[in-house]
């Protein structure tokens, strides 16, 4: 006689287990999961505030690290904004960074001799960024630290950001 068990497939008792355990585990990892979900816009927009800064900080790293003998922190006196003017190692260029209406420019002047100096002005921040403020202080005859404080325009995140730079070919003015 032929004894073995041809049944297969699973009890009514252990689907139910089963079951029960899948609804603990969603119970106990739903609510941090849907509460991860509503912090992710925030998320983003703290780090494309990351990325802009880090971006706008190479645009002046390039001029301010090796192109200038001199760089002027100065506070504007109309609008108590600060800026950095910087001169050029050739005599015929001038750097000027500023904020305005939340946007980091750069000011190029150049004068040919002969000629009118021509300007150019250059977006140095990223869109949906928005530069509530800059600030600068000089901590050593070649390095100054500038401050940048970003808000996302979506998600409205806000951060504050620090670098220092080294002017290798000048010094650092502050008025």
């Amino acid at each position: 006689m032929n004894t073995e068990s041809r049944q297969r497939g699973f009890l009514l008792a252990e689907i139910c287990i089963g079951l029960l355990l899948f609804t603990l585990l969603v119970g106990m990892v739903g609510p941090s999961g849907f509460s991860l979900l509503s912090h992710l816009p925030r998320l983003g927009g703290y780090l494309e505030l990351q990325r802009s800064f880090r971006y706008s900080c190479n645009q002046l790293e390039a001029v301010v690290g090796r192109q200038v003998r001199r760089v002027r922190i100065q506070t504007h006196w109309a609008n108590q904004q600060q800026q950095l003017d910087c001169e050029a190692l050739t005599a015929q260029k001038q750097y000027q960074f500023y904020v305005k209406s939340g946007v980091l420019y750069r000011l190029t002047v150049t004068q040919v001799p002969g000629r009118q100096a021509e300007q150019g002005y250059n977006n140095i921040s990223l869109p949906g960024v928005e530069i509530q403020a800059l600030a600068a202080h000089r901590v050593a005859p070649q390095v100054f630290q500038l401050q940048l404080d970003l808000r996302h325009t979506k998600s409205g995140s806000r951060a504050t950001f620090t670098k220092e730079f080294w002017v290798c070919n000048g010094i650092v003015e502050e008025n």
